[in-house]
């Protein structure tokens, strides 16, 4: 929490005497989509707070900072912040630090105190008069959910074709998509190219056409994705077998089958996935 806020505070900052903005900016649908997703995170960390579940509520709490404002927020936003020099993308960021300080206050009081103290212009002075967030409907944007949310898991799906087929990190691939090409997200974290020429495809992963790159063997590519697919055949046949065993399905604890079907769940999304 500590580097991610100081990463805010050094390249967020607003122009002198102005202090955090009351709200988020939404003229950017990732601006849209963090202030969305906040909203829904301060909901589910307060009932589970009101409920005495601190454990769920530190784990909501968690999954919203590091992965959807760290991992990807912060991702999506340096271009704007260090290039660009965004005010939006400044005011989006100062408003979600300081939402988030507040609604951790209660697990973590000693380190959000302190970097609150850095927030400028803060108002209370101290977190600890600071009014408990409350979820404003109004922010809540199911069309930026549903658009950053498909471009992150494209973005996934892309990241772990290129791991499974070898290809370098630095290597930009070249790609093709079906009418409107995804959120620029897409091209700059999953380092591909897209555009309407190019050469054959090589591989389809979620709905686009990853082509032939120089660079890229796509013999080499087939023979290590058809490895990954004899694995996970393998897998499914365990998978199966054993949940059709109605002793192992009687006998053993709920959580230890539920676990059984989830991961066989899994290896037949991904074998499906790499066709």
């Amino acid at each position: 929490m500590w580097n991610a806020s100081r990463l805010v505070l050094l390249n967020a900052i607003p122009a002198e005497g102005e202090a955090v903005a009351a709200k988020p900016a939404t003229g950017d649908v990732e601006d849209r989509w963090i202030a969305s997703r906040l909203q829904r995170a301060i909901g589910t960390v307060t009932e589970s707070i009101e409920a005495y579940d601190f454990s769920h509520a530190s784990l909501d709490l968690y999954e919203f900072f590091w992965s959807e404002l760290c991992d990807w927020y912060l991702e999506i936003v340096k271009p704007r912040l260090y290039e660009e020099q965004d005010d939006d993308a400044s005011a989006s960021l100062l408003w979600v630090l300081e939402e988030v300080l507040a609604l951790a206050h209660p697990i973590m009081p000693f380190v959000t105190e302190e970097i609150y103290s850095y927030l400028p212009g803060a108002d209370p002075e101290a977190l600890v008069i600071h009014p408990f967030p409350e979820a404003d409907d109004s922010l809540i944007d199911d069309a930026a959910e549903a658009e950053i949310g498909q471009a992150i898991q494209l973005t996934r799906a892309l990241r772990r074709w290129r791991d499974l087929a070898g290809v370098p990190v630095r290597q930009v691939l070249a790609a093709r998509a079906d009418g409107t090409p995804p959120h620029e997200l897409v091209s700059r974290l999953a380092r591909v190219e897209f555009s309407q020429n190019g050469g054959a495809p090589i591989a389809i992963v979620g709905g686009v056409e990853l082509l032939e790159t120089e660079g890229v063997d796509p013999a080499a590519v087939e023979a290590r994705i058809e490895e990954r697919r004899e694995k996970l055949r393998g897998e499914v046949s365990r998978g199966e077998g054993k949940l059709s065993n109605e002793g192992f399905v009687a006998k053993a604890p709920a959580d230890v089958v539920d676990a059984e079907r989830e991961k066989l769940a899994a290896y037949k999304a991904e074998l499906e996935e790499l066709g």
